[in-house]
């Protein structure tokens, strides 16, 4: 009987979850496809499938839906970075080449290259940037947190792991936003990355 009466309840909550994760798909979509230019709450509205009030219901303004859109690729990025890291560094010492070479992977993927868009628009756009800010300072909060509870040979380095998290990171945005760059210049810098990444990691020991 409580089965029963619960029911319709679970079925209206798994229906707004999966509409609220439409919505987000065709936002995501939009950005990679478009850019931010023209993204707004009835364009995505077109594009899902769905009435104003049905996304308004879910995002009231522009800004809950790109903070939501930003939340949404972060977490999932991160969540698949982990994932696909802990299931294949199996050896300890290999590790941070690997991770290195997996981020790359990772900053290619549908979620970043939205989440760049917003990224590279917020430069410009003060009322994008009011929401996007916060966002990612939450992303680089809680990746910051999920790589040192990854890399527990690094315990008592934080700072030396903090340096490389942060080189690997903004060396692979800049050959992202340089996109005419011959692919073997930027493969030497990719192997240069990992170098110095594992450099690092020597280094640890070392104290230097």
């Amino acid at each position: 009987m409580a089965d029963k009466e619960t029911a319709p309840e679970s079925w209206q909550s798994r229906k707004s979850a999966l509409m609220r994760e439409r919505i987000l798909e065709a936002a995501v979509d939009w950005l990679v496809e478009r850019g931010y230019a023209g993204f707004s709450v009835l364009a995505l509205a077109e594009a899902a499938g769905v009435s104003r009030g049905a996304l308004q219901h879910h995002f009231p303004t522009k800004s809950d839906l790109v903070s939501a859109v930003i939340d949404h690729v972060v977490d999932r990025r991160i969540a698949r970075f982990l994932s696909d890291f802990r299931a294949s560094a199996t050896i300890v010492d290999d590790q941070p080449q690997q991770a290195t070479a997996m981020y790359w992977d990772s900053v290619q993927s549908r979620d970043y290259a939205a989440y760049l868009e917003l990224l590279v628009a917020a430069r410009t756009d003060a009322e994008l940037r009011d929401c996007f800010v916060p966002g990612a300072v939450r992303y680089d909060r809680v990746w910051t947190q999920e790589v040192a509870g990854s890399f527990p040979q690094w315990e008592g380095n934080e700072d030396r792991l903090q340096v490389a998290s942060d080189f690997v990171a903004a060396t692979h945005l800049g050959l992202l936003l340089m996109s005419t760059m011959p692919g073997q210049r930027r493969d030497n810098v990719l192997a240069l990355v990992e170098k110095i990444v594992i450099d690092l990691y020597h280094q640890r020991d070392a104290g230097s």
